[in-house]
């Protein structure tokens, strides 16, 4: 979900695992349906609550917006 939360294609999980695009395929189908979702953004929302909520105050109050990055951190991701 990491990746899928990064922009990631299913074709770009798949040559990052090595494995098929219909295997990430549905593997996403598998995870949307024990979210009991059907979409990528909305399994993104479940699975990191806190990048879903707009009215929480911003971590960039009073920083310059030349400053501001424009990614949410996300915790890294590790290939094993």
């Amino acid at each position: 979900m990491r990746w899928v939360a990064r922009g990631k294609t299913n074709a770009e999980i798949a040559g990052l695992l090595c494995t098929s695009t219909g295997t990430v395929r549905r593997q996403m189908d598998n995870v949307f349906a024990k979210l009991g979702v059907h979409t990528r953004t909305a399994a993104v929302a479940q699975t990191f609550p806190r990048l879903a909520q707009p009215n929480q105050p911003s971590r960039f109050a009073g920083v310059p917006l030349q400053a501001r990055s424009a990614r949410v951190a996300l915790p890294p991701i590790s290939v094993s």
